[in-house]
């Protein structure tokens, strides 16, 4: 434990611990964001074949 004896003493370990979790819970962020947006991109690939309302509005 030679490593997080620095400036921050015994906190070093408890910092680097929250500094993961975070980058952890950013990632898990981004990827929901990126499912529901491929959820939203699926379905707006179908509503053109269901109703034709965009060939409508042309």
């Amino acid at each position: 434990m030679m490593m997080y004896d620095g400036m921050m003493g015994g906190y070093g370990l408890i910092f680097m611990l929250v500094y993961l979790g975070l980058l952890v819970y950013f990632f898990y962020l981004l990827s929901s964001m990126a499912k529901s947006l491929g959820r939203i991109a699926d379905r707006l690939d179908r509503l053109p074949s269901l109703g034709g309302e965009r060939k409508n509005q042309e």
